[in-house]
C-alpha cells in the first residue's frame, strides 16, 4: 500500500524582498536523486514569518554557498582556493539577510516564496533600511574550518 508523509504547508510565508532571518534549524542531508551533501535551514523573519532555503554542496553552488557564510558572518580562509568545511551548527542561531521573491506558481497552487540571494548586512540595509532598527543579539566569532583536499599532497 502507497504510504507519505504530510507536507508542511507554509501559511505565512515572509512577502518578497529583502529580509533580516535567523537560522532556526538546520538539517544535515543527502540528495536521494543526485548524492550531493545538503544543509537544509529553516529561516525565520524577526515577525516570525518562515521559509526553506537548501544549500546543495556541488561545484556550481560554490558562489551560493560562499554568499551564505559571509551573509552569517562566518569567517572564511584567506586563501580563496582552501575548501572549507561548513556544517549545520555553525549556521545554526546565525542571522541571515536574504532576498525573497515569489515564483508564479501554477493555476491551482498559491505562489511559492523563495531565497533568491543571499546578501550581507550593509547590502540588505541599503536595500530595507528597517533592518537596521532590529536589535541582534551579539553572536561568538566562527571561523570555518579548512579540510585537507583529496588527493593532494601537502596542502
Amino acid at each position: 500500500m502507497p504510504r507519505f508523509s504530510l507536507a508542511k504547508l507554509n501559511h505565512n510565508p515572509p512577502p518578497d524582498g529583502v529580509h533580516l532571518f535567523k537560522v532556526t534549524k538546520v538539517v544535515e542531508r543527502v540528495s536521494e536523486r543526485t548524492g550531493f551533501p545538503l544543509l537544509v535551514m529553516t529561516l525565520e523573519t524577526p515577525d516570525a514569518r518562515r521559509i526553506t532555503s537548501v544549500l546543495t554542496f556541488c561545484e556550481q553552488a560554490k558562489g551560493v554557498i560562499t554568499a551564505v557564510c559571509r551573509s552569517a558572518g562566518l569567517i572564511l580562509p584567506d586563501d580563496p582556493d582552501a575548501d572549507v568545511q561548513l556544517e549545520a551548527h555553525h549556521l545554526e542561531g546565525r542571522y541571515i539577510y536574504a532576498t525573497v521573491i515569489s515564483s508564479p506558481g501554477d493555476l491551482l497552487s498559491d505562489p511559492e516564496p523563495r531565497v533568491v540571494r543571499f546578501l550581507s548586512r550593509e547590502q540588505a540595509i541599503q536595500k530595507n533600511p528597517a533592518i537596521a532598527e532590529v536589535p541582534l543579539r551579539i553572536l561568538p566569532t566562527i571561523a570555518l574550518p579548512t579540510v585537507r583536499r583529496q588527493g593532494k599532497e601537502g596542502s
